[in-house]
């Protein structure tokens, strides 16, 4: 039996590992949202264990163990609906796994019933010819409609992953006043990399370029992935949130809100953020606004969408800016530094304050620091 793990072969199987690894992790953490943890770990998990079956062709011992032969390939069908389930488990604050949607494994089945009838059960000369066909680069059809599907079935599911994320940001406007750890822009770019590589990958295969890119480049992305997963916060929170504010319109129609309290929940929301300051709080949202007026979230969003005509990040940041501004007109704090400015105000951070800074005002707060006694009219106005 000639065996030797070559560099290629080598880094497939300890990013398998390191996935399986990581997946096992997610698996027992107690921490968070316990389906994203799974789905994510079961995510890592299957892919783990379907780049693993490149190793055996990488090392030369195929053909030695034709028993290895397509045992893991089903397996890259499970790579789509955990991570689309992840997903959609990340941004439904009520989420919950449905019967209906073990639908989405139905390719797998089909797949490891196809395996098993056509490769499994079938004895080791059999397997040995078709290790030996495919080596010689002879098309077979059965692993062509394989190549086919799989390649269809992760570009579908990445389509539909990339459009949760996509309706995920536009929602986040009217529940959050900070988005930078909520808004998912790292798995959005990760996965739309994963899709072009891959891509990019099933043409270059036309020109008989062999798919060793695809397994590094796909395991690189993947334990990224993985990585940066255990480190995402949970977004909503155990407690039940609110859905997206709808925009002012006919969804207010049947709004149980009357004219009279309408009126009164808006000056008790001003007073609040103006007396209380509550926009000084990083965190603040949407639910803990609510709690902390005592008014019912959808109203809170109604009276901010129809009577103030803002969403609930404009609403607070307005203020944010204001305060900014008022510090940095202050003589007293000529010394202090940006950042600590942008932290004072409920900023989560410099770039994030420079960015909404600039919005409101024109100016950068460097620039309006240095134009404020001169330049009136850029003072924000809510």
């Amino acid at each position: 039996m000639k065996f030797s793990l070559d560099w290629v072969s080598l880094v497939i199987l300890a990013g398998s590992v390191i996935g399986i690894f990581l997946s096992l992790i997610l698996f027992v953490l107690k921490k968070g949202n316990k389906f994203a943890n799974f789905f994510l770990g079961a995510f890592l998990l299957s892919y783990s264990l379907g780049n693993l079956g490149a190793v055996p062709t990488h090392a030369g011992i195929i053909a030695d163990v034709p028993h290895l032969f397509g045992l893991f390939m089903p397996f890259i069908f499970l790579i789509g609906p955990f991570l689309f389930l992840y997903i959609l488990s990340l941004t439904r604050p009520d989420f919950r796994f449905a019967k209906t949607q073990t639908l989405h494994f139905a390719p797998y089945a089909v797949a490891l019933v196809l395996f098993f009838v056509f490769v499994y059960i079938r004895n080791a000369d059999y397997k040995i010819s078709l290790i030996r066909r495919m080596q010689a680069g002879e098309d077979l059809g059965g692993l062509v409609v394989y190549m086919v599907a799989r390649t269809v079935h992760i570009l579908v599911y990445l389509a539909l992953c990339l459009n949760l994320l996509r309706k995920h940001a536009k929602t986040l406007p009217d529940r959050f006043s900070a988005l930078e750890r909520v808004n998912l822009n790292w798995l959005r770019l990760l996965v739309l990399a994963y899709a072009t590589g891959l891509v990019a990958i099933v043409i270059l295969a036309q020109l008989d370029v062999p798919d060793t890119t695809l397994h590094l480049y796909g395991t690189l992305v993947i334990l990224i992935i993985g990585a940066r997963g255990l480190t995402q916060t949970e977004i909503f929170g155990r407690a039940p949130f609110p859905e997206a504010a709808p925009k002012a319109g006919p969804k207010y129609e049947r709004s149980s809100l009357t004219q009279e309290q309408a009126e009164e929940a808006e000056k008790l929301l001003l007073a609040v953020m103006e007396n209380d300051k509550l926009y000084l709080e990083e965190e603040l949202s949407l639910r803990s606004l609510s709690e902390k007026t005592g008014l019912a979230p959808s109203y809170v969003s109604q009276v901010i969408n129809e009577r103030l005509k803002k969403n609930f990040y404009d609403f607070v940041n307005g203020y944010r800016v204001e305060e900014a501004q008022r510090i940095l007109r202050d003589p007293r704090r000529r010394d202090q530094k940006i950042l600590g400015i942008a932290f004072d105000t409920g900023f989560a951070s410099k770039v994030a304050f420079n960015r909404v800074f600039k919005k409101y005002s024109g100016l950068t707060p460097s620039q309006y620091k240095d134009r404020y006694q001169g330049n009136k009219s850029s003072v924000v106005t809510r």
